[in-house]
């Protein structure tokens, strides 16, 4: 039986010297290796610095152009595309959507989306098809409209958020609109928010004309949608202060008006509209939901000015947040407290005494020092 010793001898003495040279050597190439790495992370810093500086060189000559009209913008490298573009994407959050129109000129003139897409395609690599996806998804391009709306229906769920914002702001007409709607209809499950899709339906509203939004809430009407669709929908136009589509909206509330959560909806959507409506506030403020009184609470007063004789319960409402936001829109009225204490030495004069009552008259009203 071989001994360990023996082994020692055969495997470790006799291959000693061979196995120096091979710790040598890989000592060697991890000091070379590691020094190869240090060297590409150099390199790489130096070149993002470089674009990093001609980036705010373009974004100077883009505003030159836009304001001046001077266009002293060169490319000469493939770095310089890289910078131009994230000149672009970073000035898209700033400006307004008529100054835009000079960047897509900008854009048209050094082909910057077929660069982008060109380089797209043949990224091997799924890293670098990333890197590319996102430049064409944020430089909001009419001439990738049709590329938008194919990135809408691809599996990846951040990419495709992204594809809908970019398509929302290139809408033309209520075939985009329905699109769009289709889109977040069919993910809506995979965690799209309402409030995305009002976000998303804002934005292709500022770019759709008039009466094309009033063919897609027509067609809209005789279909059957999610109502959290349809309220971002709604919402998106109160946003707008679209008031010539009140009566397309008004369409969806008689249909819907028994579904508390439309009615909060369409009671904000009103209210962003600066439009009355004593009829609504006289129907709804005694509803028991107390989403819906808190909302009233805040916006009745600017949808019925005179509703202030009826809606006094609300200063004794056994919800806090009803008699906070009613004490809030009676401050913002410019109603004072000697009319709040005439309504209710009126109207209850039992409550004069209400503990809540005149812990709240007396934070938003405060009597006066002598």
């Amino acid at each position: 039986m071989i001994s360990i010793h023996q082994i020692y001898q055969q495997v470790i003495v006799e291959h000693l010297d061979f196995i120096v040279i091979g710790t040598m050597f890989f000592f060697t190439a991890s000091i070379l290796l590691l020094l190869f790495l240090s060297l590409l992370q150099l390199f790489i810093e130096a070149r993002r610095n470089r674009i990093k500086r001609k980036e705010k060189a373009y974004i100077q000559q883009i505003n030159s152009y836009i304001f001046l009209g001077k266009n002293e913008i060169t490319l000469n490298s493939k770095d310089d595309h890289y910078a131009l573009i994230d000149a672009i994407i970073e000035l898209n959050h700033f400006i307004s959507k008529q100054d835009r129109d000079k960047i897509i000129e900008i854009m048209a003139q050094f082909e910057l989306e077929d660069f982008l897409l060109k380089h797209y395609k043949r990224s091997f690599f799924k890293l670098s098809k990333r890197f590319y996806l996102s430049k064409l998804l944020f430089i909001s391009s009419p001439r990738l409209k049709t590329f938008y709306a194919q990135q809408m229906q691809q599996s990846n769920f951040e990419g495709m958020l992204y594809a809908i914002n970019s398509f929302a702001e290139q809408v033309q007409d209520h075939h985009d609109l329905q699109l769009i709607l289709n889109i977040l209809e069919a993910n809506y499950a995979r965690g799209i928010s309402l409030k995305f899709c009002e976000f998303v339906f804002t934005e292709a509203f500022h770019s759709a004309p008039t009466q094309e939004i009033k063919f897609f809430l027509e067609k809209l009407y005789t279909q059957e949608h999610s109502l959290l669709l349809l309220k971002g929908i709604i919402s998106a136009i109160g946003d707008m202060n679209y008031i010539e589509l009140k009566e397309d909206i008004d369409k969806f509330y008689i249909r819907y008006h028994d579904d508390k959560l439309f009615l909060v909806t369409y009671i904000r959507t009103l209210y962003k509209m600066s439009v009355e409506n004593c009829s609504l506030v006289k129907d709804a403020y005694l509803q028991a939901d107390p989403v819906i009184r808190i909302n009233l609470s805040k916006y009745a007063l600017a949808l019925c000015p005179d509703a202030f004789h009826t809606l006094y319960l609300y200063m004794f409402d056994t919800n806090y947040y009803v008699r906070r936001n009613f004490f809030e829109a009676l401050k913002v009225e410019g109603i004072t407290r000697e009319e709040i204490e005439s309504i209710v030495l009126q109207r209850s004069p039992t409550k004069m005494d209400d503990r809540f009552f005149l812990d709240a008259i007396n934070a938003f009203f405060p009597k006066a020092v002598a």
